[in-house]
């Protein structure tokens, strides 16, 4: 696979709290909305500081975007999150190996696809050497003159590969279109060294927050912090408590799912839409066989005409199962066509690269629709052009009461569940630090 951090260095790590388990308070002293990584981290932290924590989930399970299930295929696919991203500064990594993962690196190749057959390697240096020269590009554009924008400027239409390039930015790698994405916030160094845990990472945050204490399917609706202390509304009754770590999306938080009394400040609510998730997806489909005859966990691309032309991973842990990423404009299309078109538009994509006859191995079908779920409204977010300024009104806190975590929250480059982890874990130090003073 082409990856965007290969032709970008540098990388942070954080360190996990140890275990504590106290049980669940009626009157905590910390509420902690959303039960992903970055709620599960700073719940744990907060334990372990001695702190009586209530963690409230609308999902009827633990893990948000990180969700691994084996209903629909009878193995474990993670409907989200998939890669343990910068392995050798990821917590992550290390956690599955202590507690039995079978964790190991990606060492997959891009293969490159036109006319039903595969291309020679030098047509993958050719387009290697694309990407090279659209982030050369970029780099000294922006060098240049300092002022964020749109991505898709440095696109050059008369280059041959430059189809390929925007498919696999919007597809593979951000799940929106270029005109969306922060030149300021995408050339940002950073070391890729990506790793899989066969489990599923859903299974693995899953793992991590067994014992937190979590009320599930209880959505908070309202936060009031107009009195002494905060009282958090759900369908199941108030809770009152000394301070609220929300971790809820940038998207949850701007469409006012989520009642703030008093309102929130002018510039905290630009800030939620100022980091506009994205429609990041995965078609899933299941083959009777490795029909790429690649081997596990190797990577497929078409020689795209156009950015509707999506890459795959193939034969994803030897099982068969093919993940086509879509983004984007093609992505919000198909979460609204719904899950069948999606499948049959994964099934023809497939068909045009390998031939029809390959559909005669074709098992079953799934689709992910992230921006369809209400408790998430995308995949992860990231600043729109000229919005990365706003970051610290998004991680500010309010009234010494309201703190805010996530990946969007993290001062590092791409969003993560690492960087959701960091920065639940620095959200609620600040928290212990808080209260404690």
């Amino acid at each position: 696979m082409i990856k965007r951090r290969k032709f970008l260095i540098g990388a942070a790590a954080a360190a996990l709290p140890r275990i504590a388990w106290p049980s669940r308070s009626t009157n905590p002293d910390v509420v902690v909305i959303g039960a992903g990584a970055a709620g599960l981290a700073a719940a744990r932290t907060l334990l372990d500081g001695g702190l009586s924590v209530t963690v409230l989930e609308a999902e009827d399970r633990i893990g948000g975007r990180a969700w691994t299930e084996s209903e629909t295929f009878g193995f474990p696919y993670d409907r989200g999150c998939h890669w343990i991203h910068h392995a050798s500064s990821n917590v992550w990594k290390p956690y599955a190996q202590e507690h039995g993962f079978d964790v190991y690196p990606d060492e997959g190749e891009l293969y490159i696809y036109s006319g039903g057959h595969r291309e020679s390697l030098d047509k993958t240096d050719e387009v290697e050497a694309a990407f090279e020269r659209f982030f050369e590009r970029a780099g000294e554009q922006y060098s240049a003159s300092n002022e964020d924008g749109p991505l898709s400027r440095f696109l050059d239409p008369e280059d041959p590969w430059s189809a390929t390039v925007e498919s696999h930015i919007v597809n593979s790698w951000d799940g929106q279109e270029m005109d969306e994405i922060s030149t300021a916030y995408y050339l940002v160094d950073e070391k890729e060294d990506d790793w899989f845990c066969a489990q599923g990472l859903g299974t693995l945050i899953a793992h991590y927050g067994r014992q937190v204490p979590v009320q599930l399917g209880t959505p908070a609706r309202k936060v009031d912090w107009s009195g002494s202390d905060v009282r958090v509304e759900t369908d199941a009754g108030s809770i009152r408590t000394r301070a609220v770590v929300i971790t809820a999306s940038p998207g949850v938080l701007a469409s006012g799912q989520i009642e703030f009394k008093p309102g929130l400040s002018t510039d905290k609510v630009e800030s939620f839409n100022a980091f506009r998730m994205g429609a990041y997806n995965h078609i899933a489909l299941l083959y009777s066989e490795d029909v790429f005859g690649l081997g596990a966990n190797q990577y497929v691309a078409p020689l795209a005409k156009s950015k509707r032309e999506p890459g795959l991973l193939s034969n994803m842990d030897d099982t068969g199962l093919l993940m086509i990423y879509v983004g984007g404009d093609l992505s919000h299309e198909l979460q609204k066509a719904g899950i069948d078109a999606a499948v049959d538009f994964g099934v023809r994509h497939i068909n045009a690269i390998l031939g029809s006859d390959v559909s005669k191995k074709f098992v079953k079908g799934t689709f992910s629709r992230w921006s369809h779920n209400p408790w998430t409204r995308g995949s992860y977010a990231t600043p729109v052009p000229g919005g990365l300024k706003h970051r610290e009104a998004l991680r500010s806190t309010v009234a010494n009461r309201l703190f805010f975590a996530g990946e969007s929250c993290h001062r590092g480059p791409f969003p993560s569940v690492s960087r959701a982890h960091e920065s639940g874990i620095e959200v609620a130090e600040q928290v212990l630090k808080t209260i404690r003073s």
